[in-house]
C-alpha cells in the first residue's frame, strides 16, 4: 500500500473518497474526513495508508452514530 502524508490534500481527497464508496455522500464523507482529522490532531505530520484510516473512521462514525 502507498502511504503519503497524513495532512495533505491528496489524503484528505483519498480519505473522503474511501467514505463514499463505503456510502457516505460526498459532502458528509468530506466534514466525517475533517472531524476525524481534528480528533486525531496528534498524528499530523505522520504517514498512514489513507484505506485504513478512512475504514478507522468509518468504523468509528458508525459505532458512535453519526449526527449527519
Amino acid at each position: 500500500m502507498e502511504l503519503i502524508i497524513v495532512n495533505s490534500r491528496e489524503y484528505r481527497d483519498r480519505f473522503a473518497a474511501r467514505l463514499v464508496e463505503k456510502g457516505y455522500g460526498k459532502t458528509e464523507a468530506w466534514n466525517a474526513m475533517i472531524a476525524w482529522e481534528e480528533a486525531t490532531s496528534s498524528l499530523a505530520n505522520t504517514e498512514a495508508g489513507p484505506e485504513y484510516e478512512a475504514d478507522e473512521c468509518f468504523i468509528y462514525w458508525k459505532e458512535h452514530e453519526p449526527t449527519f
